[in-house]
């Protein structure tokens, strides 16, 4: 019995190289996703309270106290008149 002759096509893609077989893609670890827990929860609900801010309140509370300071250092003023 004689060997059955190749079709056409395949004589053909003899002489030109197989294309490569392309790669699997490496498999992908899950995106990080960050849940925040209680003690990481930012700021309080309530409003901010009414009033001077934390600053102003600060200001308002120190400047007397630097200001009678400045005015009792020895030395600031010349007290014997000469």
């Amino acid at each position: 019995m004689p060997a059955p002759e190749p079709p056409p096509e395949a004589d053909a893609t003899d002489d030109a190289p197989a294309p490569a077989p392309t790669p699997a893609p490496a498999p992908r670890a899950a995106p990080f996703r960050w849940v925040p827990r209680f003690h990481y929860g930012g700021g309080s609900a309530r409003p901010a309270p009414a009033g001077l801010s934390t600053t102003m309140t600060t200001v308002v509370i120190t400047t007397p106290a630097i200001l009678a300071a400045a005015a009792l250092r020895p030395g600031s003023r010349r007290r014997n008149g000469g």
